[in-house]
């Protein structure tokens, strides 16, 4: 299996892009990637000793548009997972790329009502 990280080998991007390829055509997964540079987990004990360092409304107010884009996101997922949006072809759950295509279509002008 060429992805368990034998020895000294140098990963590229096309060696992601085939082991994507490989789960979405072999085993039927689809895949995504979240990449947050500088990121600590909220239960990390140095941000529970220290959660004056994390970021929030008070010491990051420049960052209040990406708080408010996230919790429109998460209550739109809240929704899609009770079915509410199954009449427009996004099922509550996601089993294949068109599913997640018609998700990402459907946020766009209802969730985030964009003039």
């Amino acid at each position: 299996m060429w992805w368990c990280g034998q020895g000294d080998k140098k990963y590229t991007m096309e060696d992601v892009t085939r082991l994507v390829a490989m789960m979405r055509d072999d085993w039927g997964m689809l895949s995504l990637t979240d990449l947050v540079f500088n990121h600590t987990a909220n239960e990390s004990p140095w941000l529970q000793q220290h959660p004056e360092c994390s970021y929030n409304m008070i010491n990051s107010p420049h960052l209040k548009p990406a708080y408010l884009l996230d919790r429109i996101l998460w209550h739109f997922s809240m929704d899609v997972a009770a079915d509410k949006y199954a009449d427009q072809g996004v099922p509550a759950e996601l089993r294949n790329e068109n599913h997640l295509h018609v998700r990402q279509h459907t946020a766009d002008p209802r969730v985030l009502e964009i003039p």
